[in-house]
């Protein structure tokens, strides 16, 4: 298997691109990655696969990111200087610069769209290992994430740390199942 290009810059309308979307986005991640605006497309994607959790951390022009419906996480979205809007099934997104929200990849056609240039951070986390650790986990999906602002810049740091460590990590150090939650949807 050839490995899959993870970053993409250029015109997003020629074979390069359409290549790039399919082998990539659609077939490694699941989801479509559709520009928005005109000109040419940047998208610098850096992900870190750890034990129980998936990180991707992507930088570039907005974009929509389109759910294929094929994985079963849930994912912990934010960008920190952009707001992000969309759907998940019949609910409306809408995401304050810097807010966390529960996404559903398992949701054919759920969409996030990163407004304005900047950074899209996601970590994928086993959907059963969130709901034991936070029952509500799902009624938060699409729904800004309240009073954690504390939590977000807690997150951040721990992303960053995570994906800059991910090979030097032990798998206890990373279990995102010992995480709790005790956060009411807005």
């Amino acid at each position: 298997m050839t490995q899959p290009q993870l970053s993409f810059s250029g015109d997003p309308t020629g074979p390069a691109y359409e290549g790039w979307r399919e082998q990539f986005c659609r077939q490694v991640m699941g989801t479509d990655f559709v520009p928005i605006g005109d000109g040419p497309v940047h998208r610098t994607i850096r992900p870190a696969i750890l034990p129980r959790v998936r990180l991707s951390a992507s930088h570039g022009t907005p974009m929509s990111f389109v759910s294929m419906g094929t994985n079963d996480e849930l994912v912990v979205v934010m960008s920190p200087n952009s707001a992000l809007n969309g759907t998940m099934a019949r609910r409306a997104l809408n995401i304050a610069a810097g807010d966390l929200t529960i996404g559903d990849p398992s949701i054919r056609g759920a969409r996030v769209t990163q407004m304005a240039y900047g950074n899209f951070q996601t970590a994928l986390l086993p959907r059963k290992a969130l709901l034991r650790a936070c029952p509500n986990v799902e009624d938060l999906i699409a729904r800004p994430i309240d009073g954690v602002k504390p939590i977000t810049s807690m997150f951040l740091r721990y992303y960053d740390l995570a994906h800059a460590h991910a090979d030097k990590l032990a798998p206890a150090e990373l279990d995102a199942s010992r995480s709790t939650c005790s956060t009411s949807p807005s």
